[in-house]
């Protein structure tokens, strides 16, 4: 009688379905987040490991062949995660970490007249580097803000 007035209730979300599969739906649905999730982190940690990376082949540059190299693989790792944050390719929490790290990376880049030109140098095309002005436009407030605040630490 139990298992009778269990199935009646169950049933009642949706007569139709089986309640043992409504179950084994919503398993599959917490199995499919858990992996977005854990996809979501890799990526993350991806993005956080190649940033550092490309920061640091710039610092660590030694001639100014290396350095412009270094620089343009830097906008060219940005633009890839620009593409990204505007195609809206992640969410949630990596979107956030990856805006907030495109819009340090182009206030430091506005903020520093050495780098500004030389990204202006590396522009042979209005395509080029056109998913970074895209973000620019759309974050243009945060990253003029955030550009001040770096000139303002320096005085």
């Amino acid at each position: 009688a139990g298992l009778h007035c269990r199935y009646q209730f169950e049933s009642c979300l949706r007569p139709d379905v089986n309640p043992f599969c409504q179950h084994g739906l919503i398993f599959i649905w917490l199995q499919i987040r858990l992996s977005r999730k854990a996809a979501d982190l890799q990526g993350l940690i991806a993005f956080t490991r190649d940033a550092k990376d490309h920061e640091a082949a710039l610092l660590n540059a030694q001639s100014d062949q290396e350095k412009d190299k270094a620089f343009v693989e830097l906008l060219n790792f940005l633009e890839m995660y620009a593409a990204a944050s505007n195609s809206r390719l992640v969410g949630g929490t990596s979107k956030k970490i990856i805006d907030q790290k495109l819009v340090d990376s182009l206030a430091t880049i506005q903020n520093s007249s050495n780098f500004h030109d030389k990204l202006e140098a590396a522009i042979s095309s209005p395509e080029t580097f056109e998913k970074i002005s895209e973000f620019y436009q759309k974050r243009k407030v945060d990253i003029q803000k955030l550009s001040k605040a770096m000139e303002a630490q320096k005085n």
